[in-house]
Order: C-alpha cells, then sequence, then structure tokens
C-alpha cells in the first residue's frame, strides 16, 4: 500500500513527464508555464514569452489576459481582442484608482454622488472585461 507522499511523487512524475502534450497550465514558483510558452509576472504586469523561439509573445496588466494570450498563441488564433479587453480593464482600473482618490477629497455631495457612481460604472466594465477573458480561459472561444 502506497503512502500519500508516494502517491504524489508519481502523480507529480506523471503531469511532468507528460507536460508537454497537455494543454494543462504548470505553476512553478512565480511562472505558469502551458506547453512551450511560460508567463512570468512582473512588476507592470505580466510577460508571455515562448521558450522554444526565446521571444516575448506579449505583456499583459492582468493574469487571466496573460492565460487567454497564452492559450490563443498556442492554438494559433489572433489575440488582439484579448489585448484590448486587458487594456480596457488596466484603463478602468486606474479610472478607479483616481476616483477613489477624488472621493476622498471631495467636499460636495454632488461631487460624492458622482465619484461613487464613476467608481460604480468603472467596477462593472472591469467586471465585464474580465468575465469574458475568463470565459476564453476556460472555453477557448
Amino acid at each position: 500500500m502506497k503512502t500519500i507522499e508516494s502517491a504524489l511523487a508519481d502523480l507529480k512524475d506523471i503531469i511532468d513527464t507528460n507536460a508537454e502534450w497537455l494543454d494543462l497550465p504548470v505553476v512553478k514558483g512565480r511562472n505558469i508555464r502551458i506547453k512551450n510558452i511560460i508567463v512570468r509576472p512582473g512588476r507592470d504586469g505580466y510577460t508571455i514569452v515562448d521558450i522554444i523561439e526565446s521571444k516575448i509573445i506579449e505583456k499583459t496588466f492582468t493574469k487571466v489576459a496573460a492565460l487567454a494570450v497564452a492559450r490563443a498563441y498556442l492554438n494559433g488564433s489572433p489575440y488582439g481582442q484579448i489585448i484590448s479587453y486587458d487594456r480596457s480593464i488596466e484603463k478602468h482600473y486606474n479610472d478607479c484608482i483616481f476616483y477613489k482618490h477624488s472621493l476622498n477629497n471631495a467636499t460636495t455631495e454632488d461631487k460624492i454622488g458622482l465619484y461613487e457612481c464613476r467608481i460604480a460604472l468603472a467596477e462593472d466594465k472591469i467586471e465585464k472585461a474580465r468575465t469574458i477573458l475568463e470565459e476564453y480561459v476556460m472555453d477557448g472561444s
């Protein structure tokens, strides 16, 4: 009878040897590897690198967009729309930061209401774009 530790070691060996032909993400440290693509986090977002061709494919603001770009690249699909959604998330995220700062410094009820409305709209747009990217990562469509 095997122990849990030996079963986990066997499972790790199976995954490591078969990860080349599977389209499964493997996390090693801070990096995520999908076949020959590595997604690396950095100060300014995520970098997607093709290790066979030794080239940077794209840089993204969010992890979900990085995974979507990696999946599209592996499938040979265009990923311009994914980058567009990622830039939208980045823009609305920065808007939220600005509006929250402005809300903290607002002096009138009108300005407070205005900034609260703008924050809600920006957060809604972030959530919509993020949902679309998550659907692409999960479904590939």
